[in-house]
């Protein structure tokens, strides 16, 4: 789940992807930055003599529409969210992933396939946490809310980064009211949509959060934002006084799984790679590098028990927090619409 792309740089994306090497001892792997230990990455590398080629997207919407331009070619694995896969499988872009092809899969708990059963047979699981807020502790007082954020304080005006994708704003700012993510109904969807055009002139900008120096959480050009789990806590290393919450509103959470492309050009190299961060010593250095939930049973026991008391990496999953499924077409309509009516599209380009 994570981040957001300028429009130049998109286009060159697009164009460098026309023209990549498609060798059978490459892997192609489109997933978020920052998300696989560079370790693990050149230990596979050098025991299996297969290169792993990654590209990054810096949002989910963007990352879907560059895929529809390739009718889901271009990539053998790639990174997404429960509900997005569920989106690629119904497409026929997703080959088969069970533990027939992935006997490491075995070490997975069933906590993905409790909130998303359509996915089993075509998903890797990978990692899972929250979103919610985090803050400068150091800049302005706590926050523990989603509404400080719409409706701030003075010390946050300005300085307030939120997320670009409509299918992540609307669910909020429906949370944050007291309704469900998904309420489709005309009263709902309307006060959400002026919450959210209300607090426009307050918000610094629209990205997801780099997870380096150069993140605006870390310089302090904005003091608040809404984030991801993993990412608050990678930034927690750079400065200290970055502080995370779920908010009262209850917050969400998210699973995050591989999926080996229908097209992948050397499916077994896809399969072999799955397996190698499906071991348990993997998944637990995969966990520790990004801050990330493992649904790895065996890899829980040999974490550190600091990290597994860590209530931000493995939080109590409460009935208050919200999980992300597939919207109706009466509600992705209403969604569209009101992302048009606000004028997001134009600065979100």
């Amino acid at each position: 789940m994570k981040r957001s792309m300028v429009a130049l740089l998109y286009f060159c994306v697009l164009s460098l992807f026309s023209f990549v090497s498609r060798a059978d001892d490459v892997l192609h792997i489109f997933t978020w930055e920052d998300y696989l230990d560079p370790e693990v990455v050149a230990e596979f590398e050098k025991t299996h003599h297969i290169k792993l080629k990654f590209s990054y997207f810096q949002n989910e919407e963007k990352r879907d529409r560059i895929m529809a331009t390739r009718n889901g070619q271009g990539f053998d694995l790639i990174l997404m969210d429960g509900l997005t896969a569920e989106a690629y499988i119904k497409l026929g872009w997703a080959a088969p992933l069970t533990e027939n092809e992935v006997p490491n899969l075995k070490y997975n708990n069933n906590l993905w396939r409790s909130h998303q059963p359509a996915l089993a047979g075509y998903v890797a699981p990978y990692a899972w946490g929250t979103q919610g807020v985090a803050y400068r502790s150091d800049l302005v007082r706590p926050i523990s809310r989603f509404m400080q954020l719409f409706r701030p304080a003075d010390e946050l005006k300005g300085k307030i980064v939120m997320t670009p994708q409509a299918t992540e704003m609307l669910p909020i700012a429906l949370q944050t009211l007291g309704y469900d993510m998904y309420d489709e109904s005309p009263q709902a969807l309307t006060l959400a949509a002026e919450l959210i055009a209300a607090q426009r002139p307050h918000v610094l900008t629209y990205r997801s959060l780099k997870t380096n120096g150069e993140s605006l959480l870390v310089t302090g050009e904005a003091v608040a934002a809404v984030a991801y789990s993993g990412d608050a806590l990678m930034l927690k290393q750079l400065n200290p006084n970055i502080e995370y919450r779920l908010p009262e509103e209850g917050g969400i959470v998210w699973f995050d799984y591989f999926i080996v492309s229908r097209y992948a050009s050397d499916p077994e190299a896809a399969y072999a790679f799955l397996n190698f961060i499906s071991e348990p010593r993997n998944a637990a250095r995969n966990c520790e590098f990004t801050y990330s939930a493992t649904y790895n049973e065996e890899a829980l026991k040999i974490l550190p028990e600091e990290l597994l008391a860590n209530q931000t990496v493995f939080p109590a999953i409460n009935p208050r927090m919200g999980t992300h499924k597939a919207p109706s077409t009466l509600y992705k309509r209403r969604m569209m619409s009101i992302w048009h009516n606000l004028g997001f599209e134009q600065i979100l380009q």
